[in-house]
This record gives C-alpha cells, sequence and structure tokens, in this order.
C-alpha cells in the first residue's frame, strides 16, 4: 500500500512538549502541527477457528513499531507479508480530533504478488458454509439456518429455536425479560423540558414473547447536561463550555467562567448511555448472541447469548492534551469457568485486579469495581474485551478436546456479561470542564482557559517566603522574572 508517511512520536522544543495532532509549543489554542486530521491503521484479518484481525507495522522507529500513523504529506510505501490462503486486508481511517487539515487519507496504489488472478476449476465449500451459483466465497447459513451434513446445505431451525451467522446447531430461545428491551429517548424540546421515552427490544431479538410486551411510551423531564456541558435557551441538545469556563451539569445551569490564575481542565464523564459517543466503536467475532456491547441507558454490556468462542469488544479513540487519568467503573457477572474481560490501552493488556468469578452466584451484582490508570500526551486507543470460552459452566476450555465445544445451550443471560457503567477521561480533547483549579507551581493564566500555560525561560510563579522556607505559589496571574 502505498500511503502518506505519518508523525510517530512526541518531539520536544523549546518553550514546552509539543506532540502530532495536538498542541504546539507556544501553549494551548495555536496552530495545530499536524496538517491532517487523522490516522491510518492496516489490519490484516483471518478466518481460522475465530475470526482475527491483527495490525501491521507502517512505521518502524528505533525502540517500538508503529501500528498507528498520522500527519505527513510524503508518501511511503509498505509491504506486508502474506500467509498461504485467504486474507483480508481492511484500512481503517480514524479521526483524531484536531480541528486543521482535509480529514481524510491517501492510498495511492495497492498490489499484490504471489497470489492467481483466478481459480482454474470451482471448489466445494467447507463443511458449515455455502453459496448461491457465481458466488467468488463461501459464507456461513443465515440467520435461523444452521449447516445440515445429511443434506450438504443449510435447514431453518424450529420456530422455538434460533441461530445467528456461523452457529452449529439450533440453540432454544429463552423467554423474553426486561433484559431484553431498553429505554430510548428523544431529543429533549427546549421550551417545555420535557422529552419522550419508548422502548425498544435490543437486536437481535432472540427470545419469546411469553407474557410479557413492551412498556407504554411517555413523556418525562429532561436530564441534566453532563458535567462540563450545557443547554442553550430554547435548545434541546447539550454543548460543551467553552475554554476557560465550567459546568456541574445541573439542570438549565449556564457556564461560568474561572479567573486568572485558575483552569478549567477539559474532563470527559461518560454516564449516560442513549447513543454511542464520537470516537468509541464496537463489535463481535466468532458465536455472537448480539453485534457487539449494547446501550442500556444507565451502563453498557457485553452482549450475551454468545457461544464460545466468541469476542465481543468496545474500543475506544481518545486525544489527551496533557498527561492524563482514565478511569470506568464497571461490574461482571460471568463464571471464570466460560468467560474472561481484559482492557488494554494501544494494544498492552492491562491487568485488572477484579475478574470473573469462580461461582457465578456469589457475583456480587450491586458492587461496582473501579479501575484507573495513567496515560501519557497523545492518541490513546482504549479497549474493553469479553470472552466467551466454554459453553460448560465449571469445565475450563483447555479441558475440552479440539473441536468439542461441548452441548450449545442457551447462556444465561444474567450471569454471562461485562457492565461497564462510567468512563471518564481527565484532559481530553473532548468533555467540558466541571470546575475551576489553581494553575500548579511553574505556570500562569492571565485569562479563562482550559490550561495554565508554563512560565517562560528565566522567570518562574510567584513564591512565598516563610518559616518553611521558600515554596512556589499556587493559582499564579503572571510569572516574575528570575
Amino acid at each position: 500500500a502505498n500511503f502518506p508517511e505519518m508523525c510517530a512520536q512526541p518531539s520536544v522544543c523549546a518553550g514546552g512538549l509539543a506532540f502530532c495532532c495536538s498542541i504546539d509549543c507556544a501553549g494551548y489554542g495555536g496552530q495545530r502541527l499536524c496538517p491532517a486530521t487523522g490516522g491510518l491503521q492496516v489490519l490484516l484479518c483471518r478466518d481460522t477457528r475465530l475470526r482475527s484481525c491483527q495490525p501491521q507495522p507502517l512505521l518502524p522507529l528505533v525502540s517500538r513499531t508503529r501500528y498507528y500513523v498520522s500527519s505527513q504529506l510524503q508518501w511511503r510505501w509498505v509491504e506486508i507479508d502474506m500467509p498461504e490462503g485467504w486474507s483480508e486486508i481492511r484500512f481503517n481511517y480514524m479521526r483524531d480530533g484536531a480541528v486543521l487539515g482535509e480529514d481524510q487519507a491517501f492510498i495511492g496504489e495497492v498490489g499484490w504478488s504471489g497470489s492467481k488472478l483466478a481459480d482454474e476449476a470451482c471448489h466445494p465449500c467447507p463443511e458449515g458454509k455455502q453459496s448461491v451459483a457465481g458466488s467468488d466465497r463461501c459464507s456461513h447459513c443465515e440467520r435461523d439456518t444452521v449447516w445440515d451434513r445429511s443434506t450438504g446445505g443449510c435447514r431453518e431451525c424450529n420456530s422455538n429455536e434460533y441461530a445467528l451467522p456461523g452457529f452449529e446447531q439450533c440453540v432454544p430461545r429463552p423467554v423474553c425479560t426486561r433484559e431484553d428491551y431498553v429505554a430510548k429517548y428523544e431529543e429533549c424540546n427546549g421550551n417545555s423540558q420535557k422529552r419522550l421515552k419508548y422502548f425498544q427490544w435490543l437486536e437481535p431479538k432472540i427470545c419469546q414473547n411469553q407474557g410479557i410486551s413492551l412498556p407504554s411510551s411517555t413523556r418525562v423531564e429532561c436530564e441534566p447536561c453532563r458535567e462540563g456541558l450545557f443547554r442553550p435557551d430554547s435548545s434541546g441538545s447539550c454543548q460543551e463550555c467553552e475554554a476557560g469556563k465550567f459546568s456541574q451539569g445541573k439542570l438549565n445551569e449556564k457556564c461560568k467562567t474561572c479567573p486568572a490564575g485558575k483552569e478549567a481542565l477539559r474532563r470527559e464523564r461518560l454516564f449516560q448511555w442513549d447513543e454511542w459517543p464520537e470516537g468509541m466503536t464496537t463489535g463481535c467475532v466468532g458465536q455472537c448472541g448480539s453485534h457487539g456491547w449494547r446501550l442500556r441507558t444507565y451502563m453498557i454490556d457485553s452482549g450475551f447469548h454468545h457461544i464460545a468462542p466468541a469476542q465481543s469488544w468496545l474500543q475506544m479513540a481518545v486525544n489527551l492534551t496533557a498527561q492524563a487519568v482514565v478511569s470506568f467503573s464497571y461490574d461482571l457477572l460471568c463464571d471464570a469457568a466460560v468467560a474472561s474481560f481484559n482492557f488494554s490501552v494501544n494494544g498492552i493488556d492491562l491487568p485488572l485486579e477484579h475478574q470473573c468469578a469462580r461461582i457465578p452466584s456469589m457475583v456480587p451484582k450491586s458492587a461496582h469495581k473501579s479501575f484507573s490508570v495513567s496515560l501519557p500526551v497523545g492518541l490513546q486507543t482504549l479497549k474493553w474485551s469479553y470472552y466467551k470460552l466454554s459453553n460448560n459452566p465449571g469445565r475450563h476450555p483447555m479441558d475440552e478436546e479440539e473441536g468439542d465445544t461441548g452441548p450449545q445451550t442457551a447462556p444465561n443471560e444474567h450471569t454471562d456479561m461485562a457492565r461497564v457503567w462510567a468512563i471518564t477521561v481527565i484532559n481530553s480533547e473532548q468533555g467540558g470542564a466541571s470546575s475551576c483549579t489553581p494553575c500548579p507551581p511553574g505556570t500562569f493564566s492571565d485569562s479563562p482557559t482550559s490550561r495554565c500555560k508554563p512560565c517562560e525561560a528565566g522567570s518562574s510563579s510567584p513564591v512565598t517566603v516563610g518559616a518553611g522556607g521558600v515554596s512556589s505559589r499556587w493559582g499564579a496571574r503572571a510569572c516574575e522574572p528570575c
């Protein structure tokens, strides 16, 4: 693939730390360093027992390899070694939050060698897959159908059974419960301060309606905006406070201005899950009972009814303007013998203290656990993954023989999921401020700002002389020459 070579790591210059696709050396609010506003990632995908996609190295560095690159105008050739068999190359473009540039990636040429232009003969589909006349590849049976060895084709499931694409057997349909639908809201009416609340079945809907139906719609009060946001007069949607202003998320609260000597650090806090926020994506690979993580109004979950092996993943891209802290609260309703939960940053797994329990009935369903990590400046990719490892409670997947996944029965959705309740990112390029904090020693602010500026060389923030010695002051409005 031939595409622009892009920046790979931070660089230091006089006056401060600069990095690609964020601030300049003079401080915050100046021109962006990068002429583009996004980055390119190339994935090599393979269909083995479980479909997997791995990022490919694009820009080798001395100490590491760059898998995500952004913001250069020089064309660069990249070669990828392909394994034997069928493979898929995916080009992912991710927006990193910068405001200048054309906000696009360019691919000048794609080529390959070592493969045939066309098959010399038709080949039978592997077991479990089918095709129609003229197909260039085989596919799984459609929804609610499975492969039948005796006929060599797909057969329909009974009315009280279901199957999703890729399932090997029909599975009994569970009875619908309140876990199978979710509340939805229309946009707030700025005049009446009301919004419509209605309910929808979670997709894909696989349960049977037996004595349960969706609740009726009703009009309810508008929810307050999140911290750092406000709702303009006669407007239904919340907007971020301007740089140097803050709000605490109260109903009809307007943004307040931070005085000189203080900063309004941007913080993105997600705890209302009516729609997916910008930069967040989800999906599932394997025999999945849902299309990935699901919005549940007050939390998100990894979905349920997954058949092993399956991975339900949630990914979030954040652009950090300074040393930052990312934290989230979660709980796990799962059996350690059949599932696991994982969190990673830029592809590196971070150990979680709390994992799936050995006995599902002992899972504390009301106890939310928390996790936080400090991250450096720049673009970071956060990923939450829920793995369904086995279909047999009490039986570890390593004990199963090759090709033996055990009886495929409907999993218990109440003890077969991970849930995330809130995610907070401090010093994110997105989000608003919820408070004003004094400028740290060595920095100052003389006007409303989202980040105090460092004192220039040869100067410092004012100092206080006391019995304990000399110390720099917090909350400086100006710097003094040395």
